[in-house]
């Protein structure tokens, strides 16, 4: 059994997500949840409720995912 600590934040929705280590990818798991109202400095949101820089850094990332670079934009115009 591996033990985890996880930050996360729960939306206004109500829907909790969790992100877990790549190691733990395609592999069927037993989730134990212990919620406990999380200490420190919040986080800054945008309109969207998402962590300010979140979006931005996630297409940074893109990479880190093994997506390919979007097409230029110009060769999409005709």
């Amino acid at each position: 059994m591996t033990t985890l600590t996880l930050r996360s934040y729960v939306g206004a929705d109500g829907i909790l997500k969790l992100k877990v280590p790549k190691s733990m990818q395609d592999k069927d798991v037993k989730i134990v949840l212990s919620v406990d109202e999380a200490n420190g400095p919040t986080v800054d949101r945008d309109s969207h409720g998402w962590p300010i820089g979140y979006v931005q850094g996630g297409y940074a990332n893109r990479q880190d995912l093994g997506l390919p670079d979007p097409p230029d934009a110009s060769s999409l115009l005709r």
